[in-house]
């Protein structure tokens, strides 16, 4: 499958999916193969749409696979209580009018601003506690078995990502599962190596999962970066997950980071596969005022990735970005 990026509309502007009419309220997020927005239907009200793969050229067969997939998805979670919003038919595709060339559209209600909104809006260190305890309860049974080292369905856990007051898990969009032992990331798929190690870290590793919370809490909110940490080792122990927690105790920067000189010679090492060892560094010296608020979101946005690795030049600016603010 081939991709090029969603055409993205501003506030205002009409849309048409499955032969309705919306009008853009709020553009939510966009990603190289997706778009988010709020939009009205003078019809039925207010519906988040995300639309995937403008220009994807697929079989109608595969369209059909995909819509399994994310299917199935929602039932996985919904099976771990994980809080989700109700089930509906209306995930659908949409053709474009060139042939096998679809739009996958995925329709939910509107359910309230997403915790990244409410974080950036928090009083203080209590409120945004709060806000982690909330997305934790909304998880449900997905951590179950102690010993395992990964999840048996993939979730995404970043603020955004979660919506209202239950804290309402909404990213359906790519689904992911394990087909015949192989994890499904993205759609399309993430094929090279390296791409896939993270990816499988960030969306089924029990540490992985928590480690790409704390990260991007602390990216929105630095400053209560320990309170964070903290919340993340009750709750695997409230969940029994001791495995989990040793692991997450062994992080590198609790074996080896100070927000001291002699940092650098370790952060030199990283690569993209500790991308987020390199990210949870940013935080706490961010949380040290070692670097500006305004730094810590350029190596986000500096470090972001899709389906292929950071390049050597652009690990190499961030590493030296940190290492500076060290020596």
């Amino acid at each position: 499958m081939n991709s090029t990026p969603v055409v993205r509309k501003k506030p205002g502007e009409v849309i048409y999916v499955l032969g309705r009419q919306y009008v853009i309220v709020n553009t939510f997020q966009t990603g190289y193969n997706s778009a988010v927005y709020e939009a009205r239907d003078g019809e039925k009200g207010t519906d988040v749409l995300k639309i995937y793969g403008e220009g994807v050229s697929i079989t109608t067969d595969q369209v059909g696979t995909f819509l399994i997939h994310l299917r199935d998805y929602y039932w996985h979670l919904h099976a771990a209580k994980v809080q989700l919003p109700p089930y509906d038919d209306r995930i659908q595709t949409a053709n474009n009018g060139t042939g096998d060339t679809f739009n996958i559209v995925v329709i939910t209600p509107f359910m309230g601003d997403n915790y990244e909104t409410a974080l950036k809006q928090a009083s203080d260190g209590k409120a945004c506690v709060k806000i982690m305890r909330s997305i934790f309860k909304s998880l449900g049974n997905l951590f179950t078995s102690t010993e395992c080292k990964r999840l048996k369905v993939g979730i995404d856990l970043i603020p955004r990502n979660f919506v209202g007051k239950k804290a309402t898990y909404v990213d359906l969009v790519p689904p992911k599962i394990i087909i015949d032992k192989k994890y499904l990331l993205e759609w399309p798929e993430v094929t090279h190596p390296q791409t896939r190690q993270v990816g499988i870290y960030r969306h089924y590793d029990k540490v992985g999962v928590m480690h790409v919370l704390l990260v991007q809490m602390a990216r929105l909110r630095p400053e209560f970066y320990p309170l964070y940490v903290a919340e993340i080792k009750r709750y695997y122990k409230r969940k029994k997950q001791n495995f989990a927690l040793a692991r997450f105790n062994n992080r590198l920067i609790i074996r080896s980071i100070n927000g001291q000189a002699a940092d650098a010679t370790i952060i030199r090492e990283l690569g993209f596969r500790q991308i987020y060892d390199l990210r949870e560094i940013a935080c706490y010296y961010a949380h040290r005022s070692l670097i500006s608020n305004e730094q810590l979101e350029d190596v986000f946005k500096t470090t972001h990735f899709q389906d292929k690795p950071l390049t050597k030049a652009v690990l190499r600016q961030v590493r030296n970005l940190l290492i500076k603010a060290i020596t």
